[in-house]
């Protein structure tokens, strides 16, 4: 399978999210699956794209999420979403921008779309409440959610 992990930030980045996409990335691999992950860029160094431990990086200039608003080319984002031919799209985790900037396209990506959500950390916060009604008409689009 042709397999793309959505999430906010990957190696070299290291925090918990990272390491789980990075293992996931892996795993997948070792199991004989192609696999790409589409993340923002590190540093200030801005690579399109990069080969890391034989696993496609798309690197994006893209920060915040549909709360706080979304800055850099989004519209990049969404095409390369709605174009490439993936199995499946793991979104890993919400309230950040690789799944906030797509919630608006959803509908237009033809693919299996996975989420696992992370937590919803914004759940009780009165800033986001709008955030959360849009992401609950949404949930209908993505064809598994995985929670942990």
């Amino acid at each position: 399978m042709n397999i793309l992990i959505c999430c906010e930030f990957y190696s070299p980045s290291v925090g918990g999210a990272e390491k789980v996409a990075e293992q996931l990335a892996k795993n997948f691999k070792i199991f004989g699956h192609n696999v790409s992950i589409a993340t923002s860029k590190y540093n200030k160094k801005l690579l399109k794209s990069e080969i890391l431990d034989n696993i496609k990086i798309h690197r994006f200039e893209i920060s915040g999420n549909f709360t706080k608003g979304l800055r850099g080319n989004v519209n990049e984002y969404q095409k390369f979403l709605t174009s490439n031919k993936y199995d499946v799209i793991l979104f890993y985790a919400a309230q950040q921008w690789t799944l906030d900037a797509a919630l608006p396209i959803l509908e237009k990506i033809k693919t299996n779309i996975y989420l696992a959500t992370c937590g919803f950390s914004g759940l009780k916060k009165i800033g986001y409440k709008n955030y959360f009604k849009i992401l609950k008409k949404k949930l209908f689009y993505f064809n598994r959610n995985i929670v942990h």
